[in-house]
């Protein structure tokens, strides 16, 4: 309990001995009544700042970048390391704050994509890829107040960063129910 509803409710009650002790009135009657009134002024304050606390909300619009870490698809590339990703997300991050363009707070984690291979060479093989994944949701504090259209131009600007550093042919986003793949070779 707060300090403040402990404060609210005991005021009650001491204005209610008093006014049993000086008033007259059955000892215990405004003592209840005032512990009573107490009660209704700590729930009162409760829902006040619930209220202010959705009045400061937003619609939950969550965001992911899923990237692999192996470049091309032939087994000879370069493997990445979930640090190097991240640094290139702290260096995108960096830039655009610097030039003071919005960016998006979320968490690196690894992860594996299992998908199979599709072409007739191959046959229909299924292969195992380490991959990385940044996500997130929009902060009520910090993006409040932008749009739909800003948080993607975002997004797929830091699936394109990401694409040519990790020389991925295609990185996935997903934003608020909707999902795409941001291709850097036709991009750039």
């Amino acid at each position: 309990m707060k300090m403040e509803t402990v404060v609210i409710f005991l005021t009650g009650v001491i204005v209610g001995l008093v006014l049993a002790i000086f008033g007259g009135w059955n000892f215990f009657e405004p003592i209840i009544g005032m512990a009573t009134l107490s009660v209704s002024a700590v729930i009162w304050n409760r829902q006040r700042v619930i209220e202010r606390q959705l009045g400061d909300s937003m619609e939950h619009k969550k965001f992911e970048i899923t990237f692999g870490l192996r470049a091309g698809y032939d087994g000879e590339g370069v493997d990445f390391t979930l640090a190097e990703a991240r640094n290139v997300i702290n260096e995108w991050m960096t830039e655009r704050v610097s030039k003071n363009l919005p960016i998006l707070s979320g968490m690196v984690s690894e992860a594996t994509l299992i998908y199979p291979v599709r072409n007739e060479a191959d046959g229909s093989r299924i292969t195992e890829e380490v991959s990385g994944q940044y996500s997130g949701s929009l902060s009520p504090k910090y993006d409040k107040g932008r749009s739909d259209i800003e948080v993607i131009e975002t997004l797929n600007n830091l699936a394109y960063y990401l694409g040519v550093r990790l020389q991925q042919e295609r990185v996935y986003v997903s934003f608020a129910g909707k999902q795409w793949v941001v291709d850097w070779q036709t991009l750039s």
